[in-house]
């Protein structure tokens, strides 16, 4: 994953765009001076959100600002649906001994690295030797205008290449780094991320489904690739959904004339190492988000 960085709550959205009006943005209709109560609104609901997401598990530590903020203003061109806002809570894995195992495991496949290198130059030296003595023969055949020749020559040199390649990439150190390279890259970041009202939200192809949480309507996982680690990504949504797009996306039902900074929907990702999806989502407190929407 990432690098986390301090999300925490962003802005409120209009659809297309941060309806939180800033000094160079255009607002069609104007903007909209939040008041205490809607601030009040926007704030319970995040501090129902922040109490619903677990503590740090053992070994990790939260790394976000988990206070709380909401914006003083807003673009009405969103109007009249709900404001978006959001909380995500960001943890670090920082147990020492999986990173000195991780270490220690670098530097025995390193040595493997050495020990298989000695062994293989003799042989790498011959290979080399073979094709420095054919480099002079393709250039006569060439001068003398002996493209048959010349060709031949340069098959026998690609073909000596090849086998220099499989002779370097041999052996157990390279297996042997790569899968310490990929066991000190997983399980090192966690974030947690709820949305408030978001106007559409999608998972990827390929998703699959998990055991729906307390009061969800969606609840799946998929998988991406990073570098050399796998990340795993979920996605629950409470409330009221209907399905958009490609079949991975979705977007909320709002009732008419809703308030605008009540929470209507939520929508719930955990991205973190796969095999820590689904434990995570059992430690987050979906029946007190359920519970705060409107019924």
């Amino acid at each position: 994953m990432n690098t986390p960085t301090k999300l925490r709550i962003l802005c409120l959205l209009a659809i297309g765009g941060c309806a939180a009006a800033s000094a160079d943005s255009v607002c069609v209709k104007g903007n909209h001076e939040v008041t205490a109560a809607e601030r009040a609104t926007m704030t319970r609901v995040l501090e129902t959100v922040r109490a619903a997401l677990p503590p740090a598990p053992a070994d990790w530590v939260v790394v976000s600002d988990d206070s709380l903020s909401v914006p003083t203003v807003y673009c009405r061109d969103g109007d009249p649906r709900p404001w978006h806002y959001r909380f995500s809570r960001n943890y670090s894995n920082q147990n020492t001994e999986r990173q000195q195992a991780g270490e220690r495991a670098l530097a025995d496949a390193a040595a493997t690295s050495q020990t298989e290198m000695a062994q293989k130059q003799p042989r790498l030296d011959a290979i080399m030797a073979k094709m420095n003595a054919l480099v002079p023969q393709v250039q006569a055949a060439e001068q003398k205008g002996d493209a048959a020749k010349a060709h031949k020559l340069q098959t026998e040199y690609e073909s000596l290449s090849q086998e220099y390649t499989r002779v370097i990439e041999g052996g157990d150190a390279a297996a042997q780094i790569a899968a310490a390279g990929a066991a000190m890259s997983h399980d090192l970041e966690m974030t947690i991320s709820v949305d408030v009202n978001p106007a559409k939200v999608a998972a990827a192809q390929g998703m699959t489904k998990l055991a729906a949480p307390p009061g969800a309507q969606v609840a799946v996982r998929w998988n991406t690739k990073h570098e050399a680690a796998t990340d795993g990504h979920s996605l629950v949504l409470l409330g009221r959904w209907q399905a958009a797009g490609q079949g991975t996306g979705w977007t909320p039902i709002m009732p008419a004339n809703a308030a605008l900074p009540v929470a209507q929907v939520y929508s719930v990702r955990v991205e973190a190492d796969p095999a820590r999806i689904e434990q995570t989502l059992q430690s987050i407190d979906f029946a007190s988000l359920t519970r705060s929407l409107p019924h």
